[in-house]
């Protein structure tokens, strides 16, 4: 089991090289030793939430792109919506809670705010 300082400059070594995916198993792993750990906080937070704004804008496209949809395809684009703030902007905003409680980030504030306002829309 590796510390916390070892998994931190691991991850950011990680990250330098572009992966991703395995930079995010590692902050999860300093979040459990450590959970209001800012560097894994901003990062989690940060990655969940641009990947959950990424697949809300293909979403969006996807929706928009039919001519007419129906009313089945516009249910089914409501909850793909509902579930993608379910399940990625809730964990985003646990995350930038923590890293914002730290550090009084403006982008962070706004990334916060606009979940928030997502809420509003889906639920």
């Amino acid at each position: 089991s590796f510390s916390v300082s070892e998994l931190l400059v691991l991850a950011q070594r990680l990250t330098d090289i572009g992966e991703v995916r395995l930079t995010q198993e590692l902050y999860r792993q300093v979040i459990a030793q450590d959970p209001n750990n800012l560097n894994a906080n901003l990062f989690l937070g940060n990655y969940i939430y641009l990947r959950a704004e990424k697949e809300r804008r293909r979403l969006l496209f996807n929706y928009e792109r039919k001519r007419k949809p129906t009313h089945m395809e516009y249910v089914e684009y409501r909850n793909k919506l509902k579930d993608l703030y379910t399940f990625s902007y809730c964990e985003a905003y646990i995350y930038l809670t923590k890293a914002y409680a730290k550090i009084k980030s403006v982008e962070i504030r706004r990334m916060l705010a606009h979940i928030d306002k997502l809420k509003d829309e889906v639920l």
